[in-house]
């Protein structure tokens, strides 16, 4: 047997040495195909072709017979002559799979390989070679014990079913989302148009978009024109006014909750109400406890605009909340005047030669923190509406009223 090996060896290894340095297959229009050696080769715009095959014969082929010229390697070659000669036997067919894997014939590898397992199925050496593993007292590829486990490799990985599904559907989505930032761009630039006909008519088709994918290209635009360095701040806030109807059109979750910061955060009083009115008419619970949250806020402008949020909800579960926010402390930080940095000393003079500001000399002069008191009258009129009752900003008065009601809604801090 391993004499043989060595004679198997050195055949293939003097048939690959005597191999023509490549060889070509012709794939004729008809569904055949001649293999052999082309002969006019130096001719790069035949006519014919005028092929040497295996037995030594010449042929000659028209080009308009020939559907694709394939180019073989020599290995291949060697391969195609030698194989024939090989026996039916494991170690016959293992010794010429091992030929083409050090010659990279993979394919031919693996059909040597498959037969070996048709002759010897339990050979655990040739089964490892092809990827067979041992799984429930069976050998099966790594692909049958996912199939086996309900999962399907995908991307390189296995999953479930309902993996591939979710995968899928976010790369439908994210393909639709891309599609409508090309979309918005378009859209914006026609906004601007000279042509006051071509402006209507994006406006007009700006406000008719209602799907859902939207949503993202419509807050990145919306983020574009609230940009501070827009010069023309008045045509920004109406053209963000017209993303915040938009939104208000889809009403989907992340498009509420946009709206909600945009109620609260937008320099713009129209910008700000439209936003809430539509908030307040999907009374979503998200905003409820967004609005809430927003009653702690450090700037008391976005306290106020939060009670507003609030009013057009009307979930009383803000009533708590809103008590707490009637009355809010804020720090402000006051400038220092005439004061120009670490170790500046300061001067101030009246007129008349009199120090002013009652200043004198400042050295190392710092800004003053002040903490203020606010009363807050949106919070009031906010308690006022949902409750029908008005014990002005006296908190007390407000919590021992709440105490009596029969059912206290709460507020545990956390949003949806």
């Amino acid at each position: 047997m391993f004499v043989r090996g060595i004679v198997i060896a050195c055949v293939l290894a003097v048939t690959l040495a005597a191999v023509p340095a490549s060889a070509e297959v012709f794939v004729l229009h008809s569904g055949g195909q001649i293999e052999g050696l082309l002969v006019n080769r130096e001719n790069k715009w035949p006519t014919e072709y005028v092929v040497r095959t295996a037995d030594g014969g010449e042929i000659t082929i028209s080009r308009r017979d020939v559907k694709e010229v394939v180019r073989k390697r020599d290995a291949e070659v060697a391969y195609d002559r030698v194989a024939p000669s090989y026996a039916d036997t494991v170690a016959d067919q293992l010794k010429l799979a091992d030929w083409c894997r050090e010659h990279y014939l993979s394919a031919q590898e693996k059909a040597h390989l498959r037969r070996i397992i048709e002759l010897d199925p339990d050979n655990a050496r040739v089964r490892s070679r092809l990827k067979y593993k041992q799984y429930q007292g069976e050998w099966l590829t790594q692909d049958e014990i996912y199939e086996r486990q309900g999962l399907i490799k995908y991307r390189g990985k296995p999953r479930t079913k309902q993996e591939i599904e979710l995968i899928e559907q976010r790369t439908l989505t994210d393909q639709k989302q891309k599609a409508w930032f090309q979309t918005l761009k378009r859209l914006r630039e026609e906004l601007d148009s000279r042509d006051a006909d071509k402006s209507a008519l994006a406006r007009e088709k700006l406000l008719e978009i209602s799907e859902p994918d939207a949503v993202k290209a419509i807050k990145f635009y919306y983020d574009a024109e609230n940009d501070k360095r827009v010069s023309d701040a008045a045509r920004a806030a109406k053209i963000r006014l017209g993303y915040v109807k938009v939104l208000g059109n889809i009403g989907t979750p992340d498009a509420v909750a946009a709206l909600v910061e945009y109620s609260l955060a937008d320099s713009d009083a129209d910008v700000r109400l439209t936003s809430v009115e539509i908030v307040g008419r999907v009374k979503a619970s998200a905003s409820t406890n967004r609005y809430m949250l927003a009653l702690r806020d450090k700037e008391n402008e976005v306290v106020q605009r939060a009670a507003l949020g609030l009013r057009h909800i009307n979930d009383r579960r803000a009533i708590g909340p809103l008590i707490d926010a009637l009355v809010t402390q804020h720090t402000f930080e006051l400038p220092t005047y005439g004061a120009k940095g670490p170790g500046s000393i300061n001067t101030s003079f009246d007129k008349s030669g009199g120090s002013t500001g009652g200043g004198g000399l400042g050295v190392n002069t710092k800004p003053r923190r002040i903490r203020k008191s606010f009363l807050n009258e949106e919070v009031r009129h906010t308690l006022a509406k949902m409750t029908g009752q008005d014990f002005q900003f006296n908190q007390s008065l407000w919590t021992q009223w709440l105490g009596t009601q029969r059912e206290v809604p709460t507020f545990d801090g956390r949003r949806d």
